[in-house]
């Protein structure tokens, strides 16, 4: 009898068991998950076969996306983090809230002071979840100093023009060359952001095109050619 009643009793307790892992299924996934689940869908049906996706949870976003995942660097140095996407191939990067606190530690910090390099294509909200495109050569490279933009440092547009030269408080201040995306480049000073005095224009062989003088960004008089 004592038998009876144990078996009964464990067969019970497996039934409530099963009957609650059979519910948790059916139900719907909170709405941080909904979001990641559709931004691995939207690579899927959108991204390039061989792309790499950097996110939390790589094993869960490949199952909707099938395309290559990664996932980002444990580190608070937003440079190193910056680097380690750039080894890795990284097309699209995936900022969620799933409840977890190292993608706002480890990965968050590195897009908020680098934002050129991380384009927004997709926002679901509640909560807010992005997919961005990953740029590793977009926007500002360089020195730093108290969060701005200080030293020598690159800047590079999306049409590809690129300034190489001398920064300060976020602006170029001192000297450096423009490089246009047409092949001529041009040389000066800047004084936040803006250039002033003399400039040279030259062509992607290094041949002088024009100097001038401007002030306030503006051209005030050509020096040569001479009319």
């Amino acid at each position: 009898m004592v038998v009876v009643i144990s078996i009964w009793g464990i067969k019970s307790y497996g039934g409530k068991a099963t009957d609650k892992l059979k519910t948790q299924a059916k139900a719907a996934y909170p709405q941080s998950y909904q979001n990641y689940f559709e931004l691995a869908k939207w690579i899927n049906r959108n991204a390039p076969a061989n792309s790499v996706t950097c996110c939390r949870k790589g094993n869960l976003f490949y199952l909707f996306s099938k395309k290559y995942v990664t996932g980002y660097k444990n580190t608070l140095n937003t440079e190193d983090q910056i680097e380690f996407l750039k080894s890795k191939d990284v097309d699209y990067v995936v900022l969620e809230q799933l409840g977890y606190s190292s993608t706002g530690r480890y990965l968050y910090p590195a897009i908020q002071k680098y934002p050129e390099k991380f384009e927004i294509i997709q926002h679901l909200k509640d909560p807010d979840t992005y997919l961005m495109k990953f740029h590793p050569d977009l926007g500002y490279w360089g020195e730093w100093k108290d969060g701005k933009r200080d030293g020598k440092g690159t800047f590079t547009w999306p049409n590809n023009n690129k300034f190489v030269g001398e920064w300060k408080d976020n602006l170029r201040n001192g000297k450096g060359i423009l490089y246009l995306a047409d092949g001529n480049q041009l040389e000066g000073t800047w004084v936040n952001d803006k250039l002033e005095g003399h400039v040279t224009v030259k062509n992607k062989d290094g041949i002088i095109l024009e100097e001038s003088i401007y002030k306030n960004n503006v051209q005030e008089r050509i020096i040569y050619p001479k009319n």
